[in-house]
């Protein structure tokens, strides 16, 4: 065998010089029909024969599928993340994902991120091609609303004896109090007396119920005569006290001493319904105090 012939009707598609002798036909190319198939062998003497077979050619192109993915909620300037990559298309590949987000905003992408500036209900439409050229639609709701207001839940400046006792408690060395000696704000702050070993000022636990977010504030202050290992610490627990995180520290012979120092935390409170905040002092000295005064925890 020298070759083989391969034609669509009248018409050359393709020869092949060896075995097992074979063509590829692009068949989308060409209208929906019945197409006749001949293969032409020709052998060392020039001496030919052929064969043909009828191929019914059906290009009818399925349509894809969209998928916006699931609905979700956001609140006003939180970033929104769409996912189209759910999309598929039986028969072909999807060429386009095109997005209306409902507010007037449109985008394309297969992924794709949005921000909306007014509370409301949107609904996103995405809409996919195929490269057969047809589109199909899917939507997801996406709801807004405003972002949450601060709202202060714990608050002591330690002006009223009433709330150091209903605010705060310590363990057995009883070495915190509320002196005038120095302070923040008004006439009294948190001192905590030299001779204290990790003495502990721990608060209530603070409601957190239904918030995502919390900010610690307070003030704080050690004095001069503060040794290296000798410190304040400020903890916190989203377990009810059972197990507590240090979040920031005063070190003498480290830390700037004698002037005020203003802290802020971020906590996520997602996941938890009450957090305590503690405060812990070691000084080895009568003569070795620290303070600390204007504690607010806000969280929305």
């Amino acid at each position: 065998m020298v070759k083989v012939d391969f034609y669509v009707g009248e018409t050359l598609i393709g020869v092949d010089g060896t075995y097992p002798y074979s063509v590829s036909w692009d068949s989308t190319t060409v209208a929906d029909g019945t197409y006749i198939i001949k293969a032409t062998a020709t052998d060392t003497a020039s001496q030919t024969a052929s064969d043909s077979i009828s191929v019914t050619v059906d290009n009818i192109n399925d349509p894809p599928v969209a998928d916006a993915g699931p609905d979700q909620t956001a609140t006003v300037g939180q970033t929104v993340n769409f996912d189209g990559s759910g999309s598929s298309d039986p028969d072909g590949t999807i060429v386009s994902y095109d997005w209306d987000f409902g507010d007037d905003s449109t985008g394309t992408g297969k992924t794709i991120a949005h921000e909306y500036s007014i509370a409301g209900t949107y609904t996103v439409t995405l809409i996919v091609t195929d490269n057969g050229g047809e589109t199909v639609q899917d939507t997801a709701t996406v709801t807004v609303t405003e972002e949450p207001a601060e709202i202060e839940v714990f608050s002591d400046s330690f002006e009223s004896s009433t709330d150091w006792t209903a605010n705060w408690s310590q363990d057995s060395q009883n070495d915190w109090s509320r002196r005038t000696s120095r302070k923040k704000e008004g006439n009294y702050a948190a001192e905590v007396d030299g001779r204290a070993t990790d003495a502990q000022l721990i608060s209530i636990p603070i409601d957190l119920q239904g918030k995502k977010n919390a900010t610690i504030t307070f003030w704080w202050f050690i004095e001069s005569g503060l040794d290296k290992g000798e410190y304040l610490a400020f903890d916190v627990s989203t377990d009810g006290g059972v197990n507590w995180t240090e979040m920031a520290s005063l070190e003498g012979n480290v830390d700037p001493e004698n002037t005020w120092h203003n802290v802020s935390i971020d906590v996520d409170v997602t996941a938890i319904n009450n957090l305590r905040i503690r405060f812990r002092g070691t000084m080895s000295s009568s003569i070795e105090d620290a303070y600390v005064d204007v504690v607010k925890v806000v969280a929305w």
